[in-house]
């Protein structure tokens, strides 16, 4: 009996201006243990180092006019030839296992996409704050939506997948994009068909939750505004948890601004405290 052929893998990277930690996510890329059979980087309109970067490693780059998240993604999934799609974010940290974990994953034939967890590499108290983020981000997700979520830092999908949603995902402003995407997949396949599965593993950077009250809001109302497009019944329960999780982040952020990345821990003084500003960024 001839053994049956491993899926393949290509990994997309939607990048604008990430020079501070694009080497980082290639280096770990280059680092797996199964090594993808592509990985290519969507160039948003960088303005700054991140392409001569890129280009000292094996990545394909393609450019991307359109500026924003979505067109970005959809450009990257559209190329893509790999078995699977994965996704991740420029400052996101794959585990040397996840390529691997991955595929396994999808050895299961009902599975059409997944996700998984890892630490906040620049946060302090790592156990708690993955908690926390499991707490909201996936199981509020499943209570919710009444399937599992996609974290858009971490998720892979069936190329065949992509082929059948990627002209109905939603291109507006103001949405969660990896809730758009599980939402269609849903549609299309069954709730049962997307999954949380946490020994696929990236450590991710919590520079966008280190932002003002006001830009957290921002983010956070994008999150009822997908559901409510999609028709989710139970999204009202996403306000109280909002509420609770825009308190909480702001005490979080003032604490996590005494935190040294370098030397990872917490050194209580006004130094430290002003050489870890607000990240200004636009979400997502």
């Amino acid at each position: 009996m001839n053994k049956q052929r491993q899926l393949s893998v290509s990994v997309i990277i939607p990048c604008y201006n990430e020079e501070a930690v694009i080497r980082i996510c290639l280096e770990a890329l280059s680092a797996q243990i199964v090594r993808p059979l592509e990985i290519i980087v969507v160039d948003n309109n960088c303005t700054d180092g991140t392409l001569k970067i890129a280009k000292q490693f094996k990545v394909k780059i393609i450019k991307e006019a359109k500026q924003g998240l979505i067109a970005a993604r959809n450009t990257g999934f559209n190329v893509a030839a790999g078995d699977i799609i994965a996704k991740l974010d420029a400052d996101s940290r794959p585990r040397a296992d996840w390529v691997e974990n991955m595929i396994s994953v999808f050895e299961s034939a009902s599975v059409q996409a997944a996700t998984g967890t890892g630490n906040f590499y620049d946060a302090p108290c790592k156990p708690l704050v993955r908690i926390y983020r499991n707490l909201f981000a996936v199981w509020l997700n499943r209570l919710v939506l009444g399937h599992h979520m996609l974290w858009g830092s971490n998720l892979a999908l069936r190329n065949t997948a992509w082929r059948v949603v990627g002209e109905e995902c939603c291109n507006l402003p103001d949405i969660m994009e990896d809730l758009d995407l599980a939402a269609h997949i849903r549609l299309h396949y069954g709730r049962k068909s997307v999954v949380y599965k946490p020994k696929m593993k990236v450590d991710i950077s919590g520079r966008r939750a280190m932002v003002s009250l006001k830009r957290n809001w921002l983010y956070l109302k994008m999150w009822p505004r997908t559901l409510s497009i999609h028709n989710y019944e139970r999204r009202i329960l996403l306000w109280p948890a909002i509420g609770f999780l825009l308190v909480t982040m702001a005490l979080a952020n003032k604490y996590a601004r005494f935190y040294n990345k370098e030397q990872e821990r917490m050194i209580f003084s006004l130094s430290q405290w002003r050489s870890n500003p607000f990240y200004t960024r636009d979400n997502p």
